[in-house]
């Protein structure tokens, strides 16, 4: 029996109709497979994966396969997003033993969850030769099964902890010997890796973005703004609605990968807001605007928290929603007596070889500096005809750290562009947050969905929300933003500590139903969550005045030194984090009337390497100790734990501040 409609978890809910006797990942599961001693398959995916679907149609909806499958296997489906724990797991196992990895991604295991093979898609032939050979290993040599899943385990586990190891190296040395390398590999025509297929991965540009501003780069401020246009002008980006699709398949940035994350789209929005924040490029604030405006359209959902993805199908078909054919354009250009602009259109949008894809479709592009409100003209004649589309599915789970870098993001937003609006919503996102995935003990649960929280929290959820705490501090000054912060600070040195005291494991010490804990280092799509909490315990070692979170964040960065090598992109949220200590946090503090306006004042002045912590009366907070005076204000620079410019005068700090430059 196919028990996931019980679940829900939309991807689960995909499968509920197979005739594969599929089970979740929970207790009872795990122990029909021991008390039957069957193998376990472990398919892991999640509901915007186009190849998910593909491989669902082919094997999983296949009544002969089906029936292989339940009469060797215990089935069970995962939710990758829902439970990345088990994904990271089994996802090391698949690439030790074919040296890729990918979704949809399938594990074969021993009863007791150690793995003996696996891979990512299989045609229907495929798949009917894997199981058969499965079948055969576990019933007719399973001894040397177990063996092989034996030594497999032992593999994971010195892959998991080889990186335990600390660099005393200088980190500005390797900082530079890395980067060298690293620009060996950048695209100089189209922005990005010279590589296809292409991620914009935002925590690699805010770092390149930051050398480049502390070091006077300006080759690599080119390639960053090369990218950010690049990407913003092709077809990953939705030209109609706002808002990026995951990746895209080619090196131009032509194709896209059609679903959309929640985690891509808010990253992408502090990462535009930021590059708009030192450069004033207007098009930066439109693109980050346009996305955040995209997901408050169509992701909000009733509980105040914003969904997951869209998928990158619709009616069947990947990218139907999105593209158009030359006729159809044609036909809207007539209807809306948008004749004398046509040629003018089509190649805006790259109705041409530029957007050209398959089957008579094009993606569009933006391929020319019209005007905004011609732009916005034709946009709306275009989105007329979309709107009636059948929109691609929904994932309507909340998941809290995903949550939380919106938040955080949303931040940066209102910091850059000056709307306090942005903040007000970033501070609203974070309430809710706390109201459905809080609870009383200050635990963090990782989804919400109907009405119902659960699946205990992972690292990545913690660091996220403590990061969005730390942000919303600089820009309310509220002391219980610091209050929650240091609440799940200490949850995490409880629960999540590695042995070394320094690193975080990814799951808790009460996690039971894994073969093993593991402990990310390497940056990617998200970044790791240990490189999040390091930053994190940074920033509070400054707030707090607290000696030994910044040794702790040191020591962390010093793991994270003994792996970057000649591979920086793979560590560039840790790299960022090296350069600021380089660097040096400059602290501002403003105490008195109009604080929050000479805030928003040093905003547009100040680099990246500067907070600005501002209050207007009285306030408990460590950076205003003995700092408030009444009928006064006062403003503070400080770096390195010393305070060099004192002044009661504005224009008199400012002066100090470009001088100290």
């Amino acid at each position: 029996m196919n028990l996931l409609k019980y679940e829900t978890s939309p991807y689960l809910l995909q499968h509920a109709n197979n005739p594969v006797h599929w089970l979740a990942w929970n207790d009872e599961s795990l122990q029909k497979a021991k008390d039957e001693n069957k193998i376990m398959l472990v398919s892991i995916g999640y509901s915007a994966c186009h190849w998910c679907h593909v491989m669902e149609h082919e094997c999983f909806e296949n009544d002969f396969l089906a029936k292989l499958m339940n009469e060797h296997f215990i089935c069970i489906k995962v939710d990758r997003e829902e439970r990345p724990d088990i994904d990271n797991i089994y996802m090391n196992a698949v690439q030790l033993m074919t040296g890729r990895g990918g979704w949809p991604l399938n594990c074969f295991t021993l009863p007791d969850g150690s793995p003996i093979y696996g891979g990512t898609y299989f045609n229907s032939e495929q798949w009917y030769s894997v199981l058969n050979s499965i079948a055969e290993a576990w019933n007719e040599n399973r001894e040397q099964t177990i063996e092989y899943a034996q030594k497999l385990k032992q593999g994971m586990k010195v892959s998991n902890e080889h990186f335990i190891s600390a660099d005393k190296s200088d980190a500005k040395l390797i900082l530079q010997e890395s980067l060298e390398h690293w620009k060996r590999r950048f695209d100089e025509v189209y922005g990005g890796p010279n590589k296809s297929p292409k991620f914009p991965l935002p925590c690699n540009y805010q770092y390149l973005l930051h050398h480049a501003l502390y070091r006077n780069d300006e080759a690599i401020l080119q390639h960053v703004h090369l990218t950010l246009q690049r990407m913003a002008k092709g077809g990953i980006y939705d030209q109609l609605e706002g808002g990026f699709a995951r990746y895209s398949v080619d090196a131009m940035w032509k194709v896209p990968h059609f679903e959309k994350m929640l985690y891509d789209n808010a990253q992408l929005i502090e990462l535009y807001s930021l590059a708009y924040r030192y450069s004033k490029l207007e098009y930066y604030k439109q693109i980050a605007e346009e996305t955040i405006q995209f997901i408050r359209t169509y992701w909000s959902t009733e509980s105040g928290l914003f969904a997951s993805a869209f998928d990158a199908d619709s009616e069947g078909e990947e990218g139907k929603f999105y593209v158009f054919t030359e006729s159809e354009i044609d036909i809207i250009i007539q209807q809306k007596q948008l004749q004398t602009e046509a040629d003018e259109i089509k190649k805006h949008f790259g109705i041409n070889a530029t957007g050209f894809w398959e089957h008579d479709n094009y993606v569009l592009h933006a391929c020319t500096n019209a005007s905004q409100e011609e732009v916005l003209r034709w946009r709306d004649a275009l989105l007329e005809v979309r709107k009636k589309r059948v929109m691609p599915s929904l994932d309507d789970k909340q998941l809290c750290s995903w949550n939380a870098l919106l938040c955080k993001a949303l931040v940066q937003a209102s910091i850059a562009f000056n709307e306090d609006r942005y903040a007000q919503q970033a501070i609203t996102l974070y309430q809710h947050i706390k109201q459905h995935l809080m609870l009383d003990d200050g635990h963090l649960l990782r989804t919400h969905k109907h009405g119902k929280s659960h699946i205990a929290a992972f690292l990545e959820d913690y660091a996220t929300c403590i990061e969005a705490a730390i942000s919303l501090f600089e820009v309310t000054s509220n002391q219980l933003y610091i209050e929650d912060a240091e609440r799940w600070l200490s949850i995490c040195n409880y629960e999540f500590i590695h042995a070394d005291g320094s690193l975080y494991y990814y799951t808790s010490i009460h996690q039971a139903d894994i073969i093993m804990r593991q402990a990310d280092l390497q940056d990617n799509v998200i970044p790791a969550s240990n490189s999040i909490m390091a930053w994190s315990i940074f920033m509070l070692g400054h707030i707090q005045s607290n000696p030994k979170y910044l040794a702790q964040a040191k020591q962390m960065c010093a793991y994270a030194m003994a792996q970057i090598g000649n591979y920086a992109e793979a560590y560039a949220n840790w790299c960022r984090l090296m350069l600021q200590m380089e660097q040096g946090l400059s602290e501002i503090v403003i105490c008195g009337e109009k604080a929050h306006h000479y805030q928003k004042e040093l905003y547009k002045i100040v680099g990246p390497g500067s907070v600005i912590y501002a209050t207007e009366k009285p306030n408990a907070a460590k950076p205003f100790e003995d700092r408030y005076e009444a009928d006064k204000t006062s403003f503070y620079l400080c770096k390195h734990q010393t305070c060099s410019i004192v002044e009661h005068d504005f224009e008199e700090f400012l002066k100090g501040i470009l001088e100290s430059k």
